[in-house]
């Protein structure tokens, strides 16, 4: 029934600080362990024998929880950590993480935003060096650490092999640049097959090195620099090309493209409960498009997550599975029907199975790469499209 406007004047709206945010949140929520955290830092240490460690925390720390992800990576005493862009180290700054930023991909638009939050920018082509240098000959004159990042075979950002006396005549004539690290990014580390072509990119990279140095002589603050190369496949299989740092990202989170078993722990967990438990007819289907019909009669349980939070739709029709409870008593249930944008369909046929019971999408029972590998992507987008209503904890 419509209300008069005088009856819609009469109803007072509930003041904003009564209402809870608890109260309002989605109970899908995804959940960062921090001390499997530390754990998995703890064991890649041990694994490489080094201390030397860059945390990668770019795309809202893989899509968890930046500010709490990178203020236990400080407390751990990483050398750095490293983000694609600058406007991610500056809230970084803003959440109160002092250590030693790295951005990997910097616009020149951005070079104030850099000296403002003391920022470390990576130089990644001649155009972008030469362009930094002239910005800087009008700023302050005390040292700005750069990183430098060579292009070994991966094709994508960096300086070619055969830039690198330009890129030594161009430092050479400042005094006021430190380069602080040399890098390269492995293009596929995880994969045996790739061997070949990943111990080829470990030889140019090598080179490179060699040449900046001999090219830098007699420059402390140019031919001091570190090295890092490995990623986090790259540490699980090739542990003896560890250079000074190590560069992390997913593996902190206990996951990594080589799927080698190695002692890390997943330390994030995607969860839901049940919002509805209902019956279906043998031979129909269910949710958009009829399908999935079954020759027996079902119980369902409809859950409050959908591909708009970032459950891959793709685990449609029995391609995804989830573990349903806690204990003993939990189980595994397959995906049934298509899966919608905020709902899922499971199956939970002759098991007792009631509305608020815990279900694990990813996490200890169902591994991130196996949602990954089910869906046909990898670990790194499952959990980088996890959407912001999604509760972190």
């Amino acid at each position: 029934m419509r209300l008069s406007l005088s009856e819609r004047q009469k109803r007072k709206p509930i003041p904003r600080r009564m209402v809870k945010n608890d109260d309002a949140r989605h109970v899908t929520s995804l959940t960062l362990d921090l001390k499997k955290v530390s754990h998995n830092l703890k064991r890649i240490r041990t694994t490489v024998g080094s201390d030397g460690v860059i945390a990668v925390v770019k795309g809202f720390g893989y899509g968890t929880n930046a500010p709490a992800l990178s203020k236990r990576l400080e407390r751990e005493e990483v050398d750095y950590l490293a983000v694609a862009y600058v406007d991610e180290g500056v809230r970084l700054r803003e959440d109160g993480i002092s250590a030693r930023i790295l951005v990997m991909n910097p616009d020149s638009m951005t070079f104030e935003a850099l000296k403002k939050y003391h920022l470390e920018p990576t130089m990644v082509s001649l155009a972008q060096l030469r362009t930094y240098m002239n910005w800087r000959s009008f700023s302050e004159s005390t040292p700005q650490r750069i990183h430098l990042n060579f292009d070994s075979g991966m094709h994508r950002l960096g300086f070619k092999e055969e830039e690198l006396n330009d890129v030594i005549d161009i430092l050479r004539l400042t005094e006021n640049i430190e380069v602080a690290t040399v890098y390269t990014h492995l293009a596929g580390a995880e994969s045996s097959s790739l061997d070949h072509s990943t111990l080829k990119q470990f030889e140019r990279y090598d080179t490179i090195c060699t040449q900046l140095r001999a090219g830098f002589k007699g420059s402390p603050l140019l031919e001091s620099f570190k090295t890092h190369a490995l990623n986090s496949s790259g540490v699980a299989r090739f542990p003896n090309h560890k250079y000074d740092f190590v560069r992390l990202g997913i593996a902190l989170l206990g996951s990594e493209l080589s799927q080698n078993d190695w002692g890390l722990e997943p330390a994030v967990s995607f969860n839901t409960v049940v919002s509805q438990v209902i019956n279906v007819p043998k031979n129909e289907g269910l949710s958009y498009g009829f399908t999935d019909a079954s020759t027996q009669s079902r119980t369902i349980a409809w859950i409050p997550v959908g591909y708009a939070d970032g459950y891959p739709r793709s685990l449609s029709n029995g391609i995804g599975r989830v573990c349903v409870g806690k204990g003993p008593e939990r189980f595994m249930a397959k995906v049934v029907g298509r899966i919608c944008m905020d709902l899922t369909a499971i199956d939970v046929t002759d098991r007792n199975v009631r509305p608020g019971d815990p279900v694990e999408l990813f996490g200890e029972e169902v591994s991130l790469n196996e949602v990954a590998a089910k869906a046909g992507t990898i670990a790194y987008e499952i959990i980088s499209n996890i959407h912001q209503r999604v509760v972190r904890k």
